[in-house]
């Protein structure tokens, strides 16, 4: 599913490059020739940045983490489309609820839940804990500063 790469290189491979040099993002980008593969180092190369585990929660079921774009695939450009600085590694529950607009991720990487006044439902021990009880506090973030999410992407994403 590559062009221009030997037959060692995998998908793996292409993640770590990206986590050893996030400028090499948009040039493997244009490299890889399906959006699923691209998905695939995308995932990779956060799992590694964050550690395998939630940047929210800390969960760290590798099977419920996923990559989640900050500036959305269709909207992005193709340089962001792999770059760690346009994703954050969460969990299922906090990916959904960050795409969907629940949760935000401030410039300065704190969280925002956007129903502080509990005005939206009756809420279930388990709600609060994934949403209200996040509010104000820091996502964990990678220790490569160079891999953390870009807070002017972050500055869009939340105010749209």
């Amino acid at each position: 599913p590559f062009s221009g790469y030997g037959l060692e290189d995998t998908t793996a491979s292409f993640a770590e490059t990206i986590v050893e040099d996030p400028s090499k993002a948009s040039e493997i980008y244009s490299k890889v020739k399906a959006r699923g593969m691209a998905q695939k180092i995308f995932r990779l190369a956060l799992l590694e940045a964050y550690e395998y585990q939630c940047a929210m929660c800390g969960l760290s079921f590798e099977e419920a983490l996923e990559a989640a774009h900050i500036i959305p695939w269709s909207k992005c450009e193709h340089s962001q489309r792999i770059s760690p600085k346009n994703g954050i590694l969460l969990c299922s529950n906090h990916h959904k609820l960050f795409d969907n607009g629940y949760i935000v991720v401030t410039p300065e990487y704190k969280i925002k839940y956007e129903d502080e006044g509990f005005n939206q439902k009756n809420y279930s021990k388990s709600d609060m804990q994934a949403s209200v009880s996040l509010n104000e506090k820091y996502i964990f973030l990678p220790k490569n500063k160079e891999l953390r999410p870009e807070p002017e992407l972050l500055r869009i994403q939340g105010s749209d």
